[in-house]
């Protein structure tokens, strides 16, 4: 069974609230202890790659109980408690082990206002406590946003994401489901197609008063999306994350030597309003060196604003001088280069509605083209195989992607040994069609029958390569070749897209946890896939 060591990789997850080394697992299941490491790594990975983690303020909350329908509120008809703002040392741990929420939250905030980011500092509490005791419920962090059928239920969708994104199998994703063993960590809500997101919220409902759902979950939604509903989601307790405040943003400035920038934002109220964000903020300081003070004033709306800012971040991080880990100096791609084929990418995964990309995913939908899909088709045509269903090969009930292309690697190895063990069944089946062939035209005369062994054999070969092979991984190798090169001359990606997309975190523009990728931020892949 596969094993995720890369956990203990970073060595700077302390300042992130895990420790630098992943403790030996308590749980005794090994599956269990399969998914805790790669729960683990991912924190540790998507809070290094944070732009907010480079703002190291606790973030202001506000309780907001009416924005929750809790089950005590209608029995007892207590009347909306307003808001209320908790203690600034009150961590997003603290009140999800609150007694009257009891581990049923929701989060709420502006676009850039750090949801995520919360997640993941509770994250990184609940992966210790579930490393550290056997019966705590294991994390598990879902994007709402690739819930896109109406007719597939919550558990199948779950099942589909436990596969997809942690080589969970569907039997024992359901026996986990059935005994609470997991704790869904939901974000993204508002990511959804507007018609889906309030039938989002009562499906989630449902499943929680079915009393089939979690013992615990978390929801995040950005507040003015989620305001809108007629329907609010049945958790205990829900907070929103306040803007930073004045004070907050001139100590956090000048600490780094930015007073200059200070300056510059406190003498513009609009400005100023715009990066009370932790997004923003950290955007607002990677890309001061490109910022031109009078054109951002000239900008007449907050989207304007935050559009010219992103593009400042953006030109930036496309231009600066990096030694890259990924291309030998001179040979990175260039700037024009990056930006488009980060476009196409934005606008394929905003397109799908994903907020993660595996470059093994890749699917013929992604063809713009008739003769875009021709070529695609006739590349696979041409190769012998294809009617042959793709297997898994030799099955775990959990395996981790770690590696990008591990799906169409692990394809490929399977071919290799699922031929050999088809190599005899190959012999056999053409000596006893020669056999049957013989007998045909010579009767039951022993002295007559003949066999060419050689013809045997090489026909033996044959059939393990083009049925063996198949069934082990030809269909998917093919298609996925394919795609590659039709898309490749297309220009809409580099033929090496796992080491362009490696260079493109170098840069701070994605983010990449095992063979998955994302953009830095939903923001700043929405601000791509706006671009031509």
């Amino acid at each position: 069974m596969p094993s995720t060591d890369q956990a203990s990789e970073p060595t700077d997850a302390g300042q992130f609230g895990l420790p630098d080394n992943k403790p030996k697992s308590n749980r005794p299941d090994a599956n269990e202890r399969i998914l805790v490491d790669a729960v683990w790594t991912e924190v540790v990975y998507r809070l290094r790659l944070s732009l907010h983690n480079a703002i190291l303020i606790r973030l202001g909350m506000t309780e907001q109980c009416s924005q929750v329908s809790r089950p005590w509120d209608r029995e007892l008809r207590i009347p909306d408690q307003g808001t209320r703002k908790l203690d600034a040392n009150t961590s997003i741990a603290d009140i999800f082990d609150r007694s009257d929420v009891g581990g049923k939250l929701l989060i709420l905030g502006n676009p850039g206002s750090g949801k995520t980011t919360t997640m993941l500092d509770l994250a990184a509490v609940l992966i210790q406590r579930a490393n550290d005791q056997p019966d705590h419920p294991i994390p598990v962090m879902f994007n709402v946003s690739s819930w896109q059928r109406a007719n597939q239920s919550i558990t199948d969708w779950l099942l589909s994401e436990l596969k997809e994104k942690y080589g969970v199998s569907p039997k024992l994703g359901q026996t986990w489901l059935q005994t609470k063993t997991l704790l869904p960590l939901l974000d993204g809500l508002d990511e959804l197609p507007a018609t889906r997101q309030e039938p989002v919220v009562q499906a989630i409902n449902d499943w929680l008063i079915s009393g089939e759902g979690p013992s615990r979950l978390l929801v995040c939604s950005r507040r003015e999306e989620y305001e809108l509903y007629a329907t609010k989601l049945a958790l205990n307790g829900a907070v929103c994350l306040e803007p930073l405040t004045d004070s907050q943003l001139e100590t956090y400035l000048r600490s780094l030597k930015a007073e200059s920038l200070w300056t510059s934002l406190n003498g513009d109220a609009a400005l100023l309003e715009l990066v009370r964000t932790p997004l923003l903020l950290s955007v607002s300081i990677l890309a001061k060196d490109g910022i031109d003070l009078k054109q951002w004033q000239r900008q007449q709306t907050t989207q304007a604003r935050m559009s010219y800012l992103l593009d400042a971040y953006v030109e930036q991080r496309l231009h600066e001088t990096i030694k890259s880990r990924e291309y030998p100096p001179g040979q990175q791609p260039t700037a024009r280069q990056t930006r488009h084929w980060l476009v196409w990418l934005a606008k394929q995964l905003q397109a799908q509605s994903e907020d993660e990309f595996l470059i093994e995913k890749m699917q013929p939908t992604m063809l713009a083209t008739r003769s875009q899909r021709l070529f695609y088709g006739l590349i696979g045509g041409l190769i012998l195989g294809l009617i042959f269903g793709l297997i898994g090969g030799l099955r775990t009930d959990i395996t981790s992607r770690v590696t990008p292309n591990q799906g169409i690697i692990q394809a490929a190895k399977n071919i290799v040994p699922v031929s050999l063990l088809s190599y005899p069944g190959g012999i056999l089946v053409n000596l006893g069609s020669q056999f049957a062939n013989s007998v045909a035209e010579n009767g039951f005369n022993p002295e007559a029958w003949t066999f060419d062994l050689q013809i045997a054999f090489l026909q033996g070969v044959a059939f393990a390569f083009l049925v063996g092979g198949g069934l082990a991984g030809w269909y998917s190798l093919v298609q996925h070749f394919a795609l590659r090169v039709v898309l490749h001359r297309a220009n809409a990606i580099p033929w090496d897209y796992a080491r362009f997309l490696n260079h493109c975190t170098e840069r701070l523009l994605q983010q990449r946890v095992g063979g998955r990728y994302r953009f830095i931020h939903r923001l700043v892949l929405e601000h791509f896939a706006a671009m031509k």
